[in-house]
């Protein structure tokens, strides 16, 4: 543990009379946990961390047991060992502070079950191969209220209460955005730009390209941020895929940059490309690896139920089918254009499938890692798409040879459970705990009998 920086932390605890401090980290079950110590006993918590008992991973997101857990109550425990540079004091909650951390082994072995240690390596093994890579997330979700009959609706009202960046609409949620974008500055989360998105109360935040560790860490301090303050508020933010039937859905788009070691060259630019996208046959095998894998890599970026009421065929801007595009919003790669004269470092590949709800440091770290076998293969991604595939008919999408993606997550579970490149990349554990997860959770969908079907069938049947 580095000692100066340690001590620093603790006189900025003193000082600022935080008492409370949570370690933090987010487990294959999707969820931020942590557990907390007083401040009178950090110096010692920072040191050894805090012991948790390896049965919390019997436990899914919903905090239902899985079947035939990894772990039980007879397994011991991890320590959570804090990052101590990412320490911050928590702006929305008084006398409190927050490490993100990472899981060890009594013996100081980093756990392999833990997402931020499986990015790291990842990232380790491109640096290997002569890579850096930057990264960032964009991500969207809902503010809302309480209605008198107790049910949900956007903060904002009814369903025309605001408009897709209607200025308008900025008025309306002011106080809760700024509140929001301030506290994530002081805990060192850059905000670059900020939406209103289609939906009522819909809200989009581009957060600023870092790492892609600092950009997970990002990405879970605006999911944590954001629904405390809309507590504070007597408010709900949530990060739902799909919250309401006739709304618009939200999305967790991830943007990917490929430079040499020195961090000098992007090597995703070539203004000679032949297409006209400014692309570099480096930047096509990254996503031909991206597309080889997508459909077995979305149990990890749409990790619900109710991902897959996004992923759907509609005018959404959600894909729904395995294509790249360039500037097209209804594929799953999109080849983002850059503006004229702008700097070519910005050369990017976005990942669309993701949902909100998802593990930033597992869908990150594999889509990098098959990004990366597309660029040792030379993976060809195949024919990109002009068009939204959304619109186009089925029997068209048969001909050109585009498969949709997994419509339910039952589907996504059975198509990573046969890859042996996610088993491979995972490692063993990480991948059965987290099929296990999902497993249990899409075991308890399947269960449950909806009003919906009662209203539609019981009367017929």
């Amino acid at each position: 543990m580095p000692e100066k920086r340690a001590n620093a932390i603790l006189k900025k605890v003193r000082r600022r009379g935080i008492k409370l401090i949570r370690f933090q980290y987010v487990a294959p079950d999707l969820k931020s946990r942590a557990m907390v110590t007083h401040a009178d006993f950090l110096g010692e918590a920072m040191e050894h961390g805090i012991g948790l008992a390896k049965g919390a991973f019997s436990l899914n997101a919903i905090d239902l047991p899985v079947s035939e857990p990894d772990y039980a109550a007879e397994s011991s425990e991890f320590r959570i060992v804090p990052d101590l540079d990412t320490f911050a004091e928590l702006p929305y909650t008084a006398r409190s502070g927050r490490f993100i951390s990472e899981l060890q082994y009594s013996n100081k072995r980093k756990a392999e079950i833990d997402p931020r240690v499986f990015l790291k390596q990842i990232l380790r093994k491109a640096e290997r191969e002569g890579y850096l890579i930057s990264s960032a997330c964009e991500a969207e979700f809902y503010l809302l209220r309480q209605n008198e009959e107790g049910g949900i609706m956007p903060m904002t009202g009814g369903e025309f209460a605001d408009y897709y960046v209607e200025s308008r609409s900025y008025d309306l949620v002011n106080d809760y955005v700024q509140e929001l974008i301030q506290s994530l500055s002081n805990m060192g989360t850059k905000v670059e730009r900020l939406k209103k998105e289609y939906g009522p109360s819909q809200i989009e935040l581009v957060l600023r390209y870092n790492d892609p560790v600092k950009s997970a860490d990002d990405l879970v301090t605006l999911r944590d941020a954001a629904k405390a303050i809309a507590v504070n508020r007597h408010l709900m933010a949530t990060f739902l895929p799909k919250p309401f039937q006739n709304g618009a859905t939200s999305g967790m788009h991830e943007h990917i940059s490929l430079y040499e070691k020195n961090g000098r060259k992007n090597l995703f630019h070539d203004s000679r490309d032949k297409k006209g996208f400014g692309l570099s046959e480096t930047g096509y095998h990254f996503i031909g690896g991206i597309m080889e894998h997508i459909k077995e890599m979305t149990a990890l970026a749409a990790p619900l139920p109710n991902s897959y009421k996004r992923l759907v065929p509609s005018l959404a801007w959600a894909p729904s089918t395995t294509t790249y595009g360039y500037d097209n919003r209804g594929v799953s790669v999109r080849i983002p254009s850059i503006p004229k004269g702008a700097s070519t470092s910005s050369s990017r590949v976005e990942y669309r499938v993701p949902d909100p709800t998802a593990n930033p440091y597992l869908t990150l770290g594999v889509a990098i890692a098959a990004g990366l076998e597309g660029i040792r293969k030379g993976t060809d991604p195949g024919k990109h798409v002009i068009e939204d595939p959304n619109t186009l008919p089925p029997a068209t999408l048969r001909e050109r040879g585009i498969e949709y993606l997994p419509r339910t997550l039952g589907e996504a579970i059975e198509e990573m459970r046969k890859s042996t490149f996610l088993r491979k990349t995972l490692g063993d554990l990480l991948f059965d705990v987290y099929l296990k997860h999902r497993e249990s959770e899409w075991q308890t969908y399947r269960e449950r009998v909806t009003d919906w079907e009662v209203r539609t069938y019981v009367g017929a049947f």
